[in-house]
């Protein structure tokens, strides 16, 4: 028998186009819609064909599913976070055209044994994709050399593909970019003839062996018009001339290109093209997040690479042709103040699924708690100051008193005022309401006015088709009221384009007096749609502007959209009917005053015995009282603090104090509860005092600041600051009346899961002695990790060692008993080089020896802490391919910076496979994750 050696670049070819056959018959009942009716484009065309216009997408059938987590909750200051966002769309199944164009390498370096081998292999895809039982899939063929030839149009008999595929020549040039223009040329004319289909799935696959002669850029146009008209690029290298740059970025995505120069792994690497192309679910995909401005972005930290915003706090992916199991993106951020603190402003999600119907998502935002560096000063919270005056004391029975309670914070070290940028709605919904909301709003204003201050400012801009800055800001109060007066009652409803001037109003006036404020007015919904108000509104957060939006919702307001332009619940104030203005605004204006580092203040008031309170005569209302007690919730408490008084009687002989207990809570340190007793009020004859005791007729003194309150800390532990003592707490203070425990039980049940064979596979170049950024060697992060994963191995499961530098070795044996990795890791030498492909094989080797293989699961836990030397990346990713063809899961754990991000997420099993970490406590939670899922131990993953 006679045997012909084949060129292994050949035999990857033909094994390329089956994988690729199979690949394309599924694709025809889950692949991208093309837009119809488009004009047909001639060959070559010296300008990128434009997509005709298309009507308004119809909302989106497919399910959004967006998820974002900051890791770790809590850091020092100076710490970086690790934030995730994922994003996958679930959506209906159905069935769509397929149409699918071979450009093939005609050129002279094919000749003989390539192009025959080419052939072959082009012919197994079209047989494999069974264009007889699959009457809405069709095939063309085009070849290139020094130009382009059609030798098929679209086609839905097989022998006609395939003969058309025999007449390629193997002679000539490489004119790529000549065979991409021509393939797109056939696509849209397949296109115009089949107008009326709902949806068509167009894929291009582009084989090339060498270099385009006219450079990569020709290419690079080609392919982007290519993809403008919708289409699907897949572009396929053979053999070590093939420009494999210019192909990668020629391809739709990174996922869409492939590099063959030898046969290891094929069948995993085409597995993938038939995993990913025919699962495509969403056309596009824009992703946008914006971080606030005590959040700083890490340089080249986004994987993948994003397009940062010049002041770095905006980041956007756009990605084309996604498939099922969705986009993950991974940033790092540096807090900036110590507290606790929302990681974005906004992060939003918009696609067009393969329907061309269009679907948005917001992402939940996480809070993270930021602490002080130990040794380190923390500013401390404001500390409080109260004051007492009692008038007509000592009583008598039945006589009356009256009370003066003051509460003041000790003044801020930086301004507390604000810039104001006051956006009202001058459309012509609000001809009824026009007077009235004038009028809340200059009384708003004079209340900026009483507080004394010379740094606040304000301005005015109305909104209707258009927006208009009427007062630029200024404390001039006549200008404000007569640009108020000015607001029309016409038009349209364009809040965005308000949000935008009333931004750009802020900006202007720059720096502020500590604080920046835009309070919108509207009563009706945005005349461009909910998108643009939110775009505009988180602009304004992410300059840290603070948005209040006060909405008429009796007029048809957009309730929901402006509660999300709002910068927090407490920012959004509705309006049910025309009585609703001056209170609301009234509330507004609070929190305009508002000591903006306190967020909230609670008074609780005890009276004696011999005491009760009068009824109807508080200054401020309490929100609850009765004869012995009233209660204050204030949700903005005043730059100037409060002047409360109220009366009180006497109904018995007794001396004891008034009570007050304040219980203040602050934007960026832990509340207190101040107790702020008052001195003993007399009524009539008391007892006589007991030796010791204070006099109990001392007069309270006048109302003036008077010593500082005592101050206890609240039951919420914090690491922000020196911890103050805790009080002892009994049934019956106040504390635990607010508080409701009850019983808690839990039923939990193991799910029966087989035990499992886990590999570690582990980096020991010579850059794991390195420093890792929170202390201690990366080796020792590295070790502490390892073994969190062995403590977390249920009573059946194994697990091996394997170490790697520039060859990999089996530092201990798959076993049921990890003494043996333990006492390795404990005596791991290092040497120079990372060949991951190495120790990924050695972990195959191990996993795939093991006699009960196919009763266990099987996983490998890689960790590295750099790049692939001297291995190319591409035997990582074959050999990566090879251990996930084998049914094996694929954990990629990255420590330290310099690691290739991207290499370790393409041979991860899946985004939630792949954990980047920094440092110990990264790297070590990252492998109890991994042992949580992979282990037989359920317990680790409660």
């Amino acid at each position: 028998m006679r045997t012909t050696r084949i060129p292994a670049r050949l035999a990857a070819a033909a094994a390329a186009s089956a994988a690729l056959a199979a690949a394309f018959v599924l694709a025809g009942t889950a692949g991208l819609a093309s837009p119809a009716g488009v004009a047909l484009a001639q060959h070559q065309p010296t300008a990128e064909p434009t997509a005709a216009p298309t009507a308004t997408p119809a909302p989106s059938a497919c399910i959004a599913d967006a998820t974002k987590y900051a890791y770790p909750h809590t850091v020092l200051l100076g710490e970086t976070l690790s934030i995730t966002l994922t994003f996958r769309a679930v959506c209906p199944a159905g069935a769509t055209p397929l149409h699918v164009v071979l450009v093939l390498d005609a050129s002279g370096s094919m000749a003989g044994e390539p192009s025959r081998q080419m052939k072959d292999a082009a012919k197994m895809l079209i047989d494999r994709l069974d264009l007889q039982n699959n009457p809405s899939t069709q095939v063309g063929v085009v070849q290139f050399n020094a130009g382009a030839t059609t030798l098929c149009e679209l086609t839905n008999t097989s022998g006609q593909a395939k003969a058309c595929v025999s007449r390629v020549a193997a002679e000539g040039g490489t004119c790529v970019d000549c065979g991409i223009h021509e393939g797109l040329r056939v696509l849209l004319s397949g296109r115009r003839k089949a107008q009326g289909a709902n949806a068509i799935n167009e894929v291009m696959v582009v084989f090339a062996d060498g270099a385009n002669n006219a450079g990569c850029d020709a290419v690079l146009q080609a392919a982007r018009q290519a993809k403008a008209q919708g289409i699907v690029v897949i572009t396929v290298c053979l053999g070590p001339g093939c420009d494999t740059q210019c192909m990668r970025q020629a391809a739709s995505s990174a996922r869409y290109f492939f590099e063959i120069g030898d046969t290891a792994g094929l069948m995993a690497v085409f597995e993938r093209i038939r995993t990913d192309v025919l699962s495509i679910d969403l056309r596009r995909l824009t992703l946008v997040d914006v971080l606030p401005p005590n959040m700083q972005l890490v340089p080249d930290s986004a994987v993948p690479a994003a397009d940062v915003s010049a002041d770095g706090r905006t980041l956007k992916w756009v990605q084309t042709f996604v498939p099922s199991d969705g986009l993950t993106v991974t940033f790092k951020a540096r807090p900036l103040e110590v507290g606790r603190h929302p990681t974005n402003v906004v992060a939003r999600v918009d696609f067009v699924d393969k329907l061309d119907a269009a679907g948005s998502a917001v992402f939940p935002v996480p809070f993270v708690d930021v602490m002080a560096v130990p040794g380190t000063p923390v500013p401390a919270p404001p500390q409080a100051r109260h004051a007492w005056a009692v008038d007509g004391a000592p009583l008598a029975v039945g006589g009356r008193g009256q009370v003066r309670f003051g509460l003041l914070f000790d003044p801020p070290r930086v301004p507390e005022d604000t810039h104001v940028a006051i956006v009202a709605d001058g459309s012509g919904s609000m001809a009824n309401d026009n007077p009235r909301l004038k009028a809340a709003l200059a009384t708003m204003l004079d209340r900026l006015d009483q507080t004394g201050s010379s740094l606040w400012k304000a301005a005015v801009v109305h909104f209707n088709s258009i927006a208009i800055t009427d007062c630029a800001l200024t404390r001039d109060l006549a200008a404000l009221r007569s640009c108020i007066d000015r607001i029309p009652a016409s038009g349209g409803t364009r809040i965005d384009l308000g949000l935008q001037a009333g931004l750009d109003v802020l900006r202007d006036g720059r720096p502020s007096p500590g604080h920046e404020d835009l309070v919108l007015f509207t009563d009706g919904a945005n005349s461009a749609g909910c998108g643009p108000v939110l775009d505009a509104a988180g602009r304004a957060k992410a300059d840290g502007v603070e948005v209040h939006v006060v909405c008429m919702e009796a007029n048809g307001c957009d309730v929901a959209c402006m509660q999300q332009a709002a910068s927090s619940p407490g920012h959004y104030h509705g309006i049910t009917s025309a009585d609703g203005y001056g209170p609301v605004f009234g509330a507004v204006a609070d929190r305009l005053v508002a000591d903006r580092r306190v967020a909230s203040v609670g008074l609780s008031l005890r009276v004696p015995p011999h005491l009760q309170l009068v009824p109807g005569s508080w200054s401020v209302p309490p929100a609850a009282s009765d004869a012995r007690s009233a209660r204050w919730d204030m949700a903005a408490f005043p730059r100037v603090g409060i002047d409360l008084s109220f009366a009180v009687e006497g109904v018995d002989d007794g001396a004891g104090p008034l009570d007050m207990t304040v219980d203040a809570a602050f934007a960026r340190h832990p509340g207190r509860r101040i107790d702020a007793p008052s001195a003993p009020i007399v009524v009539g004859n008391p007892p006589a005092a007991t030796p010791g005791a204070a006099p109990s007729h001392t007069p309270t003194p006048p109302a003036t600041a008077g010593p500082a309150a005592t101050e206890t800390p609240r039951l919420a532990p914090t690491a922000s600051e020196t911890p103050r003592p805790t009080p002892t707490l009994k049934f019956g203070d106040p504390v635990l009346d607010r508080h409701v425990f009850l019983p808690l039980v839990v039923r939990e049940a193991c799910p029966d899961v087989a035990a499992a064979d886990i590999v570690v596979v582990l980096d020991t170049s010579n850059s794991m002695s390195e420093r890792a950024v929170d202390g201690g060697t990366k080796l020792a992060a590295a070790a502490a990790a390892v073994g969190a994963l062995f403590d977390g191995l249920g009573p059946a499961d194994r697990v091996a060692l394997v170490t790697f530098d520039a060859a990999a070795r089996v530092a201990a044996p798959l076993s049921g008993d990890p003494a043996a990795a333990r006492a390795a890791l404990a005596t791991l030498p290092l040497a120079d080089g990372t060949a991951i492909d190495a120790g990924l094989r050695t972990a195959r080797g191990l996993l795939a020896a093991a006699p009960d293989r196919g009763a266990r699961r099987a996983a490998i836990a890689l960790l590295t802490d750099g790049r692939a030397h001297p291995s190319a990346p591409s035997a990582v990713v074959a050999e990566a391919d090879a251990v996930k063809a084998a049914g094996i899961a694929l954990y990629a754990v990255g420590l330290g910076r310099e690691v290739d991000d991207r290499l370790l997420a393409s041979i991860a099993s899946s985004p939630d496979h792949l954990h980047l970490t920094t440092g110990r406590a990264e790297v070590v939670a990252a492998f109890r994750v991994i042992v949580a899922r992979c282990g037989g131990a359920f317990w680790g993953g409660r």
